[in-house]
């Protein structure tokens, strides 16, 4: 399921909001950007996030192939501010498709991420994929039933320790930071609360 159509449920009469501004984020109508992530978005205005505006604003300067209004903010003095302004002017775009670049763009540097949230024993990204944590974590999971399990999932648990004699914290690395990077649409996501369950130690 595509992450507009989860969110569909989260923003409910954003259409009669229209531009309006609440607690610090904005609303548009339902074929907009913002209408489609929702409450995945930082706040456009303010400095609740400027945190996370700012770790945003180094994913940016590190991507390539950008367009000319997003390569210009790797520029020297260029802000998380500059940034959250692009993505406040790009909300109320109107959506045409997820595979649009625009789009892409718009959900890649506007929003919150589940590796961004904090939960009970979290196991953080910079922690190296042959530390002892993700041995605990892939412990742990390999104690779970397989129904109780995503495919990805499964598939890391079913990991073989052979030559590779860490071959196990290192698949349990690669699929908890991947998820990491994955637009956060909710804590009753399904797939953000197997995040915070398997990836902690």
């Amino acid at each position: 399921m595509s992450i507009g159509a989860k969110l569909g449920m989260a923003t409910l009469s954003a259409g009669a909001i229209g531009g309006a501004s609440y607690g610090g984020y904005v609303y548009f109508s339902k074929d907009s950007f913002a209408s489609k992530l929702g409450i995945s978005i930082l706040k456009l205005t303010g400095k609740d996030d400027e945190t996370i505006w700012g770790k945003r604003l180094e994913e940016l300067k590190l991507a390539t192939g950008l367009p000319t209004d997003l390569e210009a903010l790797k520029a020297s003095g260029k802000t998380w501010k500059d940034l959250q302004k692009w993505c406040a002017t790009n909300s109320s775009k109107s959506f045409e498709r997820t595979t649009n670049s625009d789009y892409q763009n718009f959900e890649k540097f506007c929003t919150w991420k589940m590796g961004d949230k904090d939960w009970n024993k979290k196991i953080d990204s910079t922690v190296r994929e042959t530390e002892d944590k993700w041995g605990t974590a892939h412990t742990n999971l390999k104690a779970k039933a397989d129904s109780d399990l995503s495919e990805s999932l499964r598939t890391v648990k079913n990991t073989v320790v052979t030559s590779d004699r860490q071959a196990d914290r290192k698949a349990m690395h690669k699929w908890c930071t991947d998820n990491y990077k994955k637009t956060w649409i909710g804590n009753d996501d399904k797939e953000f609360k197997e995040v915070q369950t398997y990836c902690q130690a």
